[in-house]
């Protein structure tokens, strides 16, 4: 049972580059090591006297299409820390821009030049050592820096001090100092700036709001993972954030609903054991795809999670190889490195060995080449939706909003149009109506039915159907299923239709599927032939039956001009008014059928076919004498109106099992929860 439209995401490194040659730190255990804004790629590089911070162009001008890149040995490096780098992040709204923090307390700012590379011949390699501005408020060695998602300029740290401040990177200011029991080891935004999540050295989790100006408000406190060792948080959507320490020697990790869940209450699905391990995980989020990555250091492995609608967090397909990472990150989703039309959603970053860096591409396979808009949610953009100085004055900073682009856009080619992003629900509400799309092929024509997923018995007789006929090798259907189109957006219009449907069942007899006619299916129908009617009367009649059947101008059966010739007629020649009589009534038969039957001509047989959406009816020829009654042997079928009501019922019956499904794997679950406590017990009352 399908439950994730990222099931089958996994992480493809071959045809990707490798950046090999470098000189990766291992004295930053709790580092992430490597950053990417999508253009540059930072990494932690060693360094003796001070700290030192590598920056390397994604592109290489000289060689564009070069896939194992070599670093020169000397090129120009990013110092001035008197101590180590511990952590770098980019500006979100200025690709050359960066911030770094150190062991030394300080912060800085640097501008990456315009026409910066490291590739080719250098004429000169100088070091960048004097930043832009320092921010020098900390009194301890600062940990990480995180920049606002929205608000241009807005800087978050973290430091051993036991602080948290927000800065003002434009005038060097510190607008918030956030105060702490103990030193904060993890620091994450959600996805608008709202939320700030911070884990804490007391193993508390704290979500402060940003919600209105002034001060930022604590909002909820959760208690966390039992061991004293560090752990790390980091928002997935809107209201979740994830949380990953140790339970002992044991790797876990919890989700918290910072709006849903009450003040030390327990994660909703309780606390996910992962291995056992001493390095710790590091999580990483796409928030606009609800994708969370876990990295652990020393690990050959990235755990992929899907949150879902529910807020439950469903497992993807992991990425493995045979040689582990000590640094990861995962870059932004851009025009520029993401190829839509291989089916990217984003690209990793993994450190190998401390001498290479691996670039890691994560697809979705799609069995269609059409754009998946839920594939492919809007991206961030560039543009931020606030100053730093509209932000600290803005009275509901919180309802605000990121600027985004449309993937569409990128996919079709066209200008990039940016726009205020939207929340996805996070979980579905009792009173929306889920909507159940079933798919029936029959022949040329295809029909789509939206039902509610558990609809009442009113809403099972209110039913939108769309009608859509395919045919590849004529054009000019274009502009008639257009106006079907149309006409199928307006409610009313469909009932009209779907009573007409029913009439013209009436007048061609459809069989009703509610009748048990049982013994009467291998019985003969015999069908006389009606009165011929004029050519103008024919004419409207074949113009109504086009807009009842959903068939354009260049669908319609084509008009044999001579009565076909039939195997074994009898050697008396049939008259030419009799052949005209024939050959009206199979029009008439063929352009009042509800179902759009077609009728092939084969030049080798002679011989009529009427071909319906299911299987293909041969009429039964016979010796004819004297043509008054042509024996045909029908097929049941079945009126519109009726197919409907009969797939609606299935359609609730696959709902009520796939229910039930659900039901007995989380009945599963807390099971297998409830015998892994068990054996913990036992294992630990043996140990005493």
């Amino acid at each position: 049972m399908k439950v994730s439209k990222f099931n089958n995401v996994y992480g493809e490194t071959k045809a990707y580059k490798k950046y090999t040659g470098l000189k990766l730190s291992n004295t930053v255990p709790d580092s992430t090591l490597v950053k990417s804004n999508g253009k540059y790629l930072s990494c932690i590089w060693v360094s003796r006297g001070g700290g030192a911070f590598a920056i390397l162009p994604m592109e290489n001008d000289k060689n564009p299409k070069e896939l194992n890149i070599k670093v020169p040995d000397i090129f120009p490096l990013f110092r001035g820390h008197k101590d180590h780098v511990l952590d770098v992040d980019f500006d979100p709204f200025d690709q050359q821009r960066c911030v770094s923090c150190s062991n030394d307390s300080d912060i800085y700012v640097w501008d990456i030049p315009t026409d910066f590379t490291i590739y080719g011949k250098l004429d000169e390699v100088n070091d960048f050592q004097t930043p832009v501005r320092v921010l020098s408020d900390h009194t301890k060695k600062v940990l990480q820096v995180l920049y606002h998602p929205i608000a241009k300029d807005i800087l978050a740290s973290t430091s051993m001090d036991k602080t948290v401040k927000i800065w003002n990177v434009s005038t060097g200011k510190v607008i918030y100092s956030i105060e702490h029991p103990d030193w904060v080891t993890s620091i994450s935004f959600n996805y608008n700036g709202k939320y700030l999540a911070t884990w804490c050295k007391d193993k508390k989790l704290r979500i402060y709001s940003f919600a209105n100006e002034g001060e930022p408000k604590l909002f909820k406190t959760f208690s966390t993972h039992k061991s004293p060792k560090n752990a790390k948080c980091c928002f997935i959507s809107t209201n979740e954030v994830v949380t990953c320490g140790f339970n002992g020697p044991e790797r876990q990790f919890a989700v918290w609903n910072v709006e849903d869940q009450e003040d030390e209450s327990e994660p909703k699905s309780g606390f996910a054991n992962v291995d056992v391990s001493p390095s710790v995980m590091l999580p990483f989020a796409d928030k606009s795809l609800s994708i969370l990555l876990l990295a652990g250091k020393g690990d050959s492995t990235v755990k992929l999670y899907e949150k879902l609608d529910n807020g439950d967090l469903h497992e993807l397909t992991d990425f493995t190889s045979q040689e582990p990472q000590k640094g990861f990150c995962i870059a932004p989703r851009l025009p520029t490195n993401t190829d839509v039309h291989k089916n990217e959603l984003f690209r990793g970053y993994r450190t190998l060995n401390d001498k290479a860096i691996e670039e890691i591409s994560f697809k979705c396979p799609l069995k269609t080449d059409r754009f998946q808009d839920e594939i492919y949610p809007d991206g961030p953009s560039f543009q931020s939706t606030f100053t730093a100085e509209e932000w600290i004055n803005h009275k509901s900073r919180g309802d605000a909003l990121p600027v985004v682009f449309q993937f569409k856009d990128v996919y079709e080619g066209n200008e990039l149009i940016f726009s205020s992003a939207t929340f996805k629900q996070e979980t579905p509400k009792p009173s929306e109506k889920l909507t159940t799309t079933v798919e029936i092929e029959k022949g040329l024509t295809s029909l789509s039915l939206a039902l509610p997923a558990s609809p009442s018995k009113d809403d099972q007789n209110v039913v939108s159907t769309t009608l859509k006929h395919e045919n590849v090798n004529d054009k000019k259907t274009d502009a008639p299923l257009k106006k079907v189109d149309e006409d199928l957006g307006n409610e009313a219009t469909i009932n009209k239709l779907l009573s007409k449907a029913s009439s013209l069942d009436n007048i061609n007899n459809a069989e009703d599927p509610s009748v048990d006619d049982v013994d009467n299916d291998n019985e003969w129908e015999v069908v006389e032939s009606p009165k011929i009617k004029d050519a103008e009367l024919m004419k409207k009649e074949l113009q109504d039956s086009k807009v009842s059947n959903h068939l354009s101008e260049s669908d319609k059966p084509e008009i044999k001009q001579e009565a076909p010739k039939l195997k074994n007629v009898n050697e008396t020649e049939i008259k030419k008014d009799e052949k005209q009589e024939l050959s009206k009534v199979e029009q008439t038969k063929v352009a009042s059928s509800s179902e759009g039957k077609e009728i092939n001509k084969k030049e080798e047989q002679e011989s009529i076919k009427v071909k319906q959406p299911d299987t293909s009816l041969l009429a039964e020829k016979k010796e004819v004498s004297d043509i008054k009654e042509i024996p045909v042997k029908e097929n049941k079928t079945m009126s519109l109106k009726q197919s409907v009501e009969k797939l609606s019922s299935l359609v609730l019956d696959l709902t009520m099992v796939v229910e039930g499904l659900k039901e007995a794997n989380i009945g599963k679950d807390e099971r297998i929860k409830e015998l892994e406590i068990k054996i913990d017990q036992l294992i630990a009352a043996t140990k005493n």
